[in-house]
């Protein structure tokens, strides 16, 4: 069984996204629930979760 260059990229570009969105949630002002929603999303859903998060890019709803 060989693993092919995608299966690859993605066994280590989902981990990888992941914490460094994860680091860069943590220091994002929102509460607490917004915070748990995103890390949820992070997680579970692979690459999708990391990037929306990185274009989106939350911010505190009062600073708007």
């Amino acid at each position: 069984m060989m693993i092919g260059i995608s299966e690859l990229l993605v066994l280590v570009l989902w981990p990888i996204l992941s914490l460094i969105a994860l680091f860069v949630l943590r220091g994002r002002p929102l509460s607490g629930v917004a915070q748990a929603i995103w890390a949820l999303m992070i997680i579970g859903i692979p690459l999708l979760g990391p990037l929306a998060f990185f274009i989106v890019m939350p911010s505190d709803p009062a600073a708007s």
